[in-house]
C-alpha cells in the first residue's frame, strides 16, 4: 500500500459522519485513488456498516466504480443485512404497543 492509499485509510478510520466521508470520497477522487480496489473498498465498507444511514450512500458508490469485485458487493449487502434487526426490532416494539 503507498502513501497515499494509507492516508485514505487511515482518514476512512477517524470518518465518523457522512458528511467527513464524503470529504473523505472527494480526496479519493481527486487523487485517482477512486481506480484503487481497495482504496474503493474500505470506502464502500465504511459506508454500508461503520456509518449509520450511508447506506444508500454505498450503493450510488458502487454504482460509481468501474470494475467493482466481489467484495463490494457482499460489502453491500452485509450493510443491508445489517437494516433487518433493527427493521424487526422496530416492527416488534410497534406491535407490542399496539400501534
Amino acid at each position: 500500500m503507498n502513501t497515499a492509499e494509507q492516508l485514505c485509510v487511515s482518514l476512512l478510520s477517524k470518518c465518523k459522519t457522512l458528511k467527513t466521508v464524503k470529504q473523505v470520497h472527494a480526496f479519493v477522487c481527486k487523487t485517482g485513488l477512486d481506480a484503487h480496489p481497495l482504496v474503493s473498498g474500505k470506502l464502500l465498507l465504511h459506508c454500508a456498516v461503520t456509518i449509520s444511514g450511508a447506506l444508500e450512500y454505498a450503493r450510488r458508490l458502487l454504482l460509481h466504480f468501474r470494475n467493482p469485485d466481489a467484495f463490494m458487493y457482499n460489502t453491500l449487502i452485509r450493510g443491508s443485512l445489517n437494516l433487518i434487526p433493527r427493521t424487526m426490532r422496530l416492527m416488534c416494539s410497534l406491535k407490542c404497543t399496539g400501534n
